[in-house]
């Protein structure tokens, strides 16, 4: 019992840690995103 339990939190943890790995990763995808419209814009007026 105690086995299976630390099991399920462990593998809860993992769950949790690597949606937030994939928060982080979509996150920086979309500031890039944004960063990179910011530099097309300002070529552009220039």
């Amino acid at each position: 019992m105690t086995f299976s339990l630390k099991y399920v939190i462990l593998n809860l943890f993992q769950d949790l840690y690597f949606i937030s790995m994939y928060n982080e990763k979509l996150k920086q995808v979309q500031l890039d995103e944004k960063l990179n419209s910011i530099r097309l814009n300002f070529y552009f007026s220039s």
